[in-house]
């Protein structure tokens, strides 16, 4: 089951698990899966931990790069119509600006998650050992491996997003 807003991106992401679950399970009653019995969409404002997690992502890197940026296309320094400028920032801000997040996410990912009283549900420790190692650290390993061929119509998809149209 996964659970976002309905964002522009989300819907897509929706579609795609959808397909996936429902090449790999049925429901107790035989009949097909529902989108309902996969996927959920809620509020942002439901999802306040996520939330919080972006807004401080934003705090440590982002918000820096969204503000030079705004600075540089006021100051006619950058137009993102042009395309030597696009390439200009693919080629030499989109490393650095990954590097940055790569640096963040790791330093996220090994913090400690200490456990909470009120929600008993929730497994305490570092989330990069909870995700690799989750028979030593008490989480229940939810993956499915997922065969290449059930993943051809999806990447086709995708493929056919990027070839120009005549």
């Amino acid at each position: 089951m996964l659970r976002t807003d309905r964002g522009a991106e989300t819907t897509q992401a929706a579609g795609v698990h959808y397909y996936l679950s429902s090449q790999l399970r049925q429901r107790v009653d035989g009949e097909s899966l529902l989108l309902s019995d996969c996927y959920h969409f809620g509020t942002s404002k439901e999802n306040e931990r996520i939330e919080a997690w972006w807004r401080q992502q934003s705090k440590a890197t982002l918000n820096r790069w969204r503000d030079y940026f705004a600075e540089l296309v006021d100051n006619r320094q950058y137009e993102p119509s042009r395309a030597d400028h696009r390439i200009a920032f693919l080629a030499v801000y989109i490393p650095i600006i990954r590097l940055e997040l790569e640096e963040f996410t790791h330093w996220w990912n090994n913090h400690s998650i200490r456990s909470q009283r009120d929600r008993p549900h929730v497994i305490s420790g570092i989330p990069y050992l909870l995700y690799n190692y989750p028979q030593e650290s008490g989480a229940v390993d939810c993956g499915v491996p997922i065969d290449r061929e059930l993943l051809r119509p999806i990447l086709d998809i995708l493929e056919d997003v990027g070839k120009p149209t005549r």
